[in-house]
């Protein structure tokens, strides 16, 4: 691994994700190194100037510069929201720092939108604060360990509620086994919150995925009696989650 101060050192591999796009590095020195400061990814807003380091196509260590153009996206990651920015962003780039003007990281270089393979204005970053979470994960137990409610199959439905539409989750079979049937979910009730954000196929496989084991998981459920029911489910050990 080389620094910018152009020291090089050997580096381990303590583990990765492949879904997150993420692997962490032990460098093998006893030397002091001075992290990088890690900024709020949920503070940063559109239009903020931004920084991206990398390595593109492998001719060196290079910055470019632009935008945060958009937060929230999907593009190819059902388990994160990424940044969206214009700064040039090439194969290569991926693994390396997005930095605001403070020079703190804000996010993980990770994706390009193009037709070519080149820059054409669309990139896309981990956030930070999601960094830190599978970092956190990866560090002690060598992955992110996925959680686990119950084995389940759900479907996206589009539904009025006090004259506004939004989206949900319609669950078409449930085992009984596992949090989420213990703690009275069942066929044909809406999951329409979680985590107090829509009920969605991604905020769904997302709260899984990064919730953590033993931490909970809050849904909102709009019940096949026309009621409301909010519960709060501790995810447990992955064993199997079905479509």
């Amino acid at each position: 691994m080389k620094l910018h101060s152009g020291e090089e050192f050997d580096a381990n591999v303590i583990g990765s994700d492949a879904n997150a796009d993420i692997a962490i590095l032990k460098i093998n020195t006893n030397k002091m190194l001075k992290p990088i400061n890690i900024s709020n990814s949920d503070d940063i807003k559109i239009g903020d100037k931004v920084l991206a380091i990398g390595n593109p196509y492998g001719i060196g260590i290079s910055v470019s510069g632009g935008i945060i153009s958009a937060t929230g996206r999907d593009y190819g990651n059902p388990y994160l929201e990424l940044i969206q920015t214009d700064a040039a962003i090439n194969p290569g780039n991926s693994g390396g720092a997005l930095i605001n003007e403070n020079g703190n990281l804000i996010g993980i270089n990770t994706k390009i939108f193009s037709r070519t393979g080149a820059y054409q204005g669309l990139g896309f970053a981990i956030p930070s604060n999601n960094i830190v979470q599978i970092a956190s994960e990866i560090i002690q137990y060598g992955k992110i360990r996925s959680g686990w409610i119950g084995n389940f199959r759900v479907a996206p439905i589009r539904l009025r509620i006090n004259n506004k539409l939004i989206n949900g989750l319609r669950i078409l079979e449930i085992d009984s086994i596992g949090p989420l049937y213990e703690k009275g979910a069942s066929v044909n009730d809406v999951i329409i919150q979680i985590n107090n954000d829509e009920g969605s196929w991604k905020n769904l496989t997302s709260s899984l995925k990064f919730a953590g084991l033993g931490n909970n998981i809050s849904f909102e459920f709009l019940k096949t009696n026309n009621t409301f029911e909010t519960i709060e489910i501790k995810s447990t050990e992955i064993k199997e989650l079905a479509r």
